[in-house]
C-alpha cells in the first residue's frame, strides 16, 4: 500500500506541476477568448483538470487514512489493554511505529515493512542513536533481538533534541 501511495503521489506532484499553469491559461482563455477559441470545450477542459486535482488531492488523503487505519489496528492487536505511551513515534510512510509506556513497563514496535509487531518489557531497547548525514537526521533505535535489531525514524532535525530528551524520559527507570 505504501508503494501504491509513494508512485501516486509522485504521478500527481508531476500532474499538478503541469496541469496548474494550464488550468490558468486555459481560464484566462475562457475570460479572455482568442477568436478560435470553444468556450465550451475550454470550461470543459478546465472541469476535468480540476476535478483531476480534487481528485488527486482525496485519493491520495483515502489512501493514507487506509493505511494509518492499518497501523493503528496492528497497535490496537498487540498492545497491552492499559497501554497508554509517554512516548510515540510514527515513521513517514505510516509503516513503523514505537510506543513506550512507562507506566506498565512496556514498549510496542510495528515494523510493516518488515512484517514485526511487537510489545516487550522497556529493557528489551538497547539504546537508540541520533545520526545527521547531509540533510537527514534519523533516530535510530537499538533492540536486544535478532529478528529485529533496530528500526530507524527520519525525523526533523529541528526536533531532535526534544525527540532525545523525551525518549530518554520514557525510558529511564
Amino acid at each position: 500500500m505504501r508503494k501504491v501511495i509513494g508512485v501516486f503521489g509522485f504521478i500527481y506532484i508531476i500532474s499538478a506541476i503541469v496541469l496548474v499553469p494550464m488550468l490558468i491559461i486555459v481560464i484566462w482563455a475562457i475570460n479572455f477568448p482568442p477568436p478560435y477559441l470553444d468556450r465550451a470545450a475550454a470550461t470543459y477542459g478546465a472541469f476535468k483538470i480540476v476535478i483531476w486535482l480534487v481528485g488527486g488531492i482525496l485519493l491520495l488523503n483515502a489512501l493514507r487514512k487506509r493505511s494509518l487505519r492499518d497501523l493503528n489496528e496492528q497497535i490496537r492487536l498487540i498492545a497491552p489493554q492499559n497501554f497508554k505511551p509517554t512516548f510515540e513515534l510514527i515513521g513517514d510512510y505510516l509503516s513503523e511505529y514505537i510506543g513506550i509506556s512507562p507506566r506498565v513497563n512496556r514498549l510496542v514496535i510495528v515494523d510493516l515493512k518488515r512484517g514485526v509487531a511487537r510489545s516487550a518489557p522497556i529493557d528489551f531497547l538497547q539504546g537508540w542513536d541520533i545520526e545527521e548525514r547531509g540533510t537527514r537526521t534519523t533516530l535510530v533505535i537499538r533492540f536486544n533481538d535478532f529478528n529485529i535489531s533496530a528500526i530507524k525514524f527520519d525525523i526533523p532535525r529541528s526536533r531532535s533534541n526534544d525527540i532525545a530528551a523525551k525518549l530518554a524520559f520514557a525510558t529511564r527507570s
